[in-house]
């Protein structure tokens, strides 16, 4: 794996980290882009994206919002790849979402068996 891809990834200790991920169909495991703003204790917010090959197909109903599709993702890592690299900044820091959706993606991703 090529962890460069990961370097810009935020590290230490924040006010908390906020998630947002992406999906590429209906299925709630096909996670395609994985967002992450990290507070700091000054308030300052420190980002990180990164795009995730799903393995599924892609929806026009999901892509439609924001604009991924095979090609975007094709050179991408897969989840357990990304969450490999992102779970320890995730564990040590308090942790919200922008819905339950993220939550219950996320959830579904590290309980698939791809």
């Amino acid at each position: 794996m090529d962890h460069t891809k990961f370097s810009s990834l935020p590290k230490g200790f924040f006010r908390f980290t906020a998630l947002d991920v992406e999906t590429s169909c209906t299925d709630i495991d096909s996670v395609c882009q994985i967002g992450v703003a990290c507070v700091e204790a000054s308030n300052n917010i420190r980002t990180y994206s990164t795009f995730v090959n799903p393995q599924k197909r892609f929806d026009p109903f999901n892509t439609q919002p924001h604009g991924n599709g095979p090609d975007t993702v094709a050179d991408a890592p897969t989840f357990p790849e990304v969450w490999q690299q992102m779970a320890p900044l995730l564990e040590q820091n308090h942790l919200v979402q922008h819905s339950n959706f993220d939550k219950t993606a996320i959830a579904a991703c590290c309980k698939s068996p791809r």
